[in-house]
């Protein structure tokens, strides 16, 4: 009777592990930094963060995931075989990879009146297929919508300045950026110089063909 008793919730867990884990075989796995600041507004640290778009057969996402991915920093190379050289070097920024993956104990709950979820990740596989663009991704989030952004403004007393072509005072100029004109960071060039795109106020994102060079030295924080 023993036997049969420890066989029978055996397969009572068994079962319920089978029920826990989930594979979603398209979608996209993106790799964020997620930037901490301190009470001034200066960015102190970053936190390495997963999720993934679950993308449905007419190409759209169907649901955003944040998942738990243990040694989190140890899977970059393994999960993105073509990782950006400045992601890990400056912790900043996103990278994707379309693919499958493997989750349990998925949670679900509401934020901004939209269903949120988390798991933990058990196992992915990188797949070569055409993806959404980021901005799409990004906008299908809600209010979870870039996360990795930083944005500045102009230090207060300088006026206003051109974005550059390059990063170099004798760059062609482009788009004049106006003292109080926000804009997100796209990417660091070195200490002195980053990649900037003017920020869509309503959408959070950077504005497209907006993108330039400016000198760290003459922004301010505002996240």
């Amino acid at each position: 009777m023993l036997r049969i008793f420890l066989a029978s919730i055996f397969c009572m867990l068994w079962s319920l592990n089978g029920i826990a884990s989930q594979t979603f075989h398209h979608g996209i796995l993106q790799a964020y930094w997620l930037p901490v600041f301190n009470d001034d507004g200066i960015k102190k640290t970053a936190q390495l963060k997963y999720r993934y778009f679950v993308i449905n057969n007419a190409g759209q996402v169907e649901k955003t995931i944040n998942v738990n991915v243990n040694n989190g920093e140890r899977q970059l190379e393994k999960y993105f075989p073509r990782l950006p050289s400045t992601f890990k070097q400056f912790s900043e920024g996103h990278t994707e990879q379309s693919g499958q993956i493997t989750i349990d104990t998925l949670k679900k709950q509401t934020e901004c009146d939209r269903p949120l979820f988390s798991a933990n990740a058990m196992s992915f596989s990188p797949i070569s297929t055409p993806s959404p663009s980021v901005d799409t991704l990004e906008r299908a989030a809600g209010c979870e919508s870039w996360p990795w952004a930083e944005t500045f403004i102009l230090k207060e007393g300088v006026k206003d300045l051109h974005l550059k072509r390059q990063p170099d005072d004798g760059a062609k100029n482009l788009q004049v950026i106006k003292s109080a004109q926000p804009l997100i960071k796209m990417e660091t060039v070195n200490d002195k110089w980053i990649r900037v795109a003017i920020l869509d106020e309503k959408n959070g994102g950077p504005v497209q063909k907006t993108e330039g060079y400016i000198r760290l030295n003459e922004l301010q924080p505002i996240n």
